[in-house]
């Protein structure tokens, strides 16, 4: 069948060329007539071989066409693939831009913490420079404290001693009287009792303050710094 397709071909080839040879000719001699027997059965011979022979020749167009559909095919399944990794990417972007919103939203609300951590940090600094302002004030006042106690126990000392010189310089220009009136005082008087302690603790439990050397209470061993004040709160 492809034969027949060619010797077709051939044939109509033959008879165009041969009508182009006539119509040269035909210039020169305008009396010459074109052969039917050698135009018409080439041609229309021709004709029909090559019609019949035509769907036969095998010419790769075939071959080409079904490469083409393939690659087509092969084209519409990755033109899919790739529409479905885009939706995927779209997905994931809308995604990562909610995160991106979220942290931002974050970093946001640490900064303002991290503001007011500095503001609680100044007030904090400032609080502290009071405390320690106040603290050092208030050992001065207890120092204070402690020197007008012994000033004061000093005083109560001196005040005791000088109530008995007194009293017998009275009772030696008084007479005789006076010491019979000395002697019923010492009578009416009731005697000191003298308290013991163990420690400071159980000192301060009593005398929360301590006491003065001339306090009943009073131990030499209780007043380390040798102030007459033992037990003195610190």
């Amino acid at each position: 069948m492809n034969a027949l397709g060619v010797i077709g071909f051939l044939a109509i080839i033959f008879s165009i060329s041969y009508l182009i040879y006539h119509f040269i000719k035909k210039l020169k001699d305008k009396e010459r007539t074109i052969s039917k027997k050698i135009l018409y059965p080439n041609l229309f011979g021709g004709l029909l071989f090559f019609i019949i022979g035509i769907p036969f020749v095998d010419t790769g167009v075939q071959e080409q066409l079904e490469e083409v559909r393939k690659q087509n095919e092969q084209l519409v399944t990755l033109q899919k693939s790739l529409e479905s990794e885009k939706k995927e990417l779209e997905n994931q972007i809308i995604q990562l831009e909610a995160k991106v919103e979220e942290t931002s939203s974050k970093i946001t609300e640490y900064e303002n913490q991290l503001e007011s951590f500095d503001d609680n940090k100044a007030e904090i600094e400032s609080m502290t420079e009071q405390i320690n302002s106040l603290t050092t004030e208030n050992e001065k006042m207890e120092k204070e404290i402690k020197e007008l106690e012994t000033k004061l126990a000093n005083a109560q000392a001196v005040a005791s001693t000088s109530i008995p010189s007194n009293s017998t310089s009275s009772n030696s220009s008084g007479g005789s009287t006076s010491k019979t009136n000395e002697q019923s005082k010492k009578e009416t008087q009731t005697p000191v009792t003298k308290e013991n302690f163990k420690n400071c603790t159980e000192l301060r439990k009593v005398h929360p303050n301590g006491v003065p050397k001339d306090h009943p209470a009073y131990q030499s061993k209780m007043d380390r710094d040798k102030d007459n004040w033992a037990c003195e709160s610190s």
